[in-house]
């Protein structure tokens, strides 16, 4: 019996419907495995990426100084490679009287300067700090100055916080440091502050605040700022207008880094340091 054109062309419809069906399904699953594949690859790719950098130490080649960058806060400064600091702790038994005489004791440790001590930087929050990769510490004292322990140690900000001299049973050599301090700092209510504060003094006032050189302001601090243990006998502030940044460096007591024992070389590397100091933007 012959079929109707209409019982035809239903089933052409039919077969056409379903093969469509089969394609569609057919290219989804393959669209989506691609998408899959790729997602995975991009997934892969930013896990394999290492995380970026806060900050870092720039070798500088033809130079006796490397560069710390705080890619965090947008700074950077220099620093000596080595120094003349304490390089290694030796033994003696002698001491010198208040007259000027000498006298024999028991063997005991102290510590001795050398040249090409290798310099390093520390960082803790606002705090900045250049310093020898090594500490001494002297310990086990039989008398002032007598100490019957030495032991080499890798810089840390707790050793280099150490107050010495408080009960005499302990010495730690981190005098040598220079420390950036940089503060937040919107207005000269906040530079006072931070000063009273750090210099334990809220009687001090802003004296000056220089011309803006170098995208900088130097400020200077009259009235009775105090020359603490903490803060040491020579400080610079420095304000960012810019930035909105104070900083203070701390350059201690007296200068802290020198090439050599040679006293003409006295601030060789403390102000260089404290002038290479600049922001990004600087």
């Amino acid at each position: 019996m012959k079929k109707s054109t209409s019982e035809t062309g239903s089933a052409y419809l039919i077969i056409t419907i379903i093969i469509g069906t089969l394609g569609y399904v057919l290219w989804n699953n393959f669209a989506k495995q691609k998408t899959d594949t790729t997602t995975a690859q991009v997934s892969q790719n930013n896990a394999s990426k290492p995380p970026a950098k806060k900050s870092e130490i720039i070798i500088l080649q033809n130079n006796d100084m490397n560069k710390y960058v705080n890619y965090e806060q947008g700074f950077e400064f220099l620093f000596p490679k080595i120094a003349y600091a304490p390089v290694k702790c030796v033994q003696s038994d002698t001491v010198q009287n208040s007259d000027g005489s000498t006298s024999k004791v028991d063997s005991f440790y102290q510590s001795e300067y050398g040249e090409g001590v290798p310099i390093t930087t520390l960082e803790s929050g606002d705090r900045f700090m250049i310093t020898p990769k090594n500490i001494f510490i002297l310990s086990s004292y039989s008398a002032p100055g007598q100490a019957h322990k030495c032991e080499q140690q890798p810089a840390g900000v707790e050793l280099l916080d150490y107050k010495n001299n408080v009960d005499g049973s302990q010495y730690v050599y981190n005098t040598m440091k220079l420390e950036f301090d940089v503060i937040p700092a919107k207005s000269t209510d906040d530079i006072l502050a931070f000063v009273h504060k750090t210099l334990g003094d809220d009687t001090s006032a802003i004296d000056t605040m220089s011309p803006l050189t170098d995208n900088r302001q130097a400020v200077t601090m009259k009235g009775g700022v105090k020359n603490t243990y903490e803060t040491g006998y020579a400080y610079k502030l420095w304000y960012y207008p810019t930035q909105k940044k104070l900083v203070y460096i701390k350059l201690g007591q007296s200068v802290s880094f020198e090439p050599t024992a040679d006293p003409n070389t006295g601030g060789y590397y403390d102000f260089r340091i404290a002038d290479s100091f600049k922001f990004a933007t600087d």
